[in-house]
């Protein structure tokens, strides 16, 4: 291991986390065009009534990406639980490839699901490197 090995894994850790963070803070931006996309992806606009509480599919999906989102990016960015939120955010991946990039003759898609499974080899690389020295668990 080099010196500089601890300090580029948090610089690893930080920048993949930021593609994270933007994602879910243009997400909260504009809730009810995220929840028209996934709704346009093919997630049913289904309602569910319980005696306190009335919500769609396409909400708990908006509301369960925020969730995914922001843990897997907070552990990874502190290295609290990292292996954990790189493999939250590997899930948040494939749901997204599934339902949004699944067009491979269309050029856009084909190079969106490209760019989510690089981001997937980043996260397995940071499961398998580990948090490094400076995270709050320690390996």
């Amino acid at each position: 291991m080099t010196k500089f090995s601890n300090v580029l894994k948090l610089l690893g850790r930080l920048f993949i986390a930021a593609i994270f963070v933007q994602s879910a803070f243009y997400k909260l931006r504009d809730p009810l065009e995220t929840e028209n996309m996934i709704e346009k992806a093919g997630i049913p606009n289904y309602y569910f009534h319980l005696e306190f509480l009335h919500f769609s599919l396409p909400s708990l999906a908006y509301f369960g990406a925020i969730v995914f989102l922001l843990f897997g990016s907070i552990c990874l960015i502190l290295g609290w639980k990292m292996r954990r939120g790189a493999f939250v955010l590997i899930l948040y991946l494939v749901a997204v490839t599934w339902f949004y990039h699944y067009d491979f003759t269309n050029s856009d898609h084909l190079w969106a699901a490209l760019q989510n499974l690089g981001l997937i080899g980043g996260l397995i690389y940071t499961i398998v490197a580990g948090p490094g020295k400076f995270s709050i668990q320690k390996e």
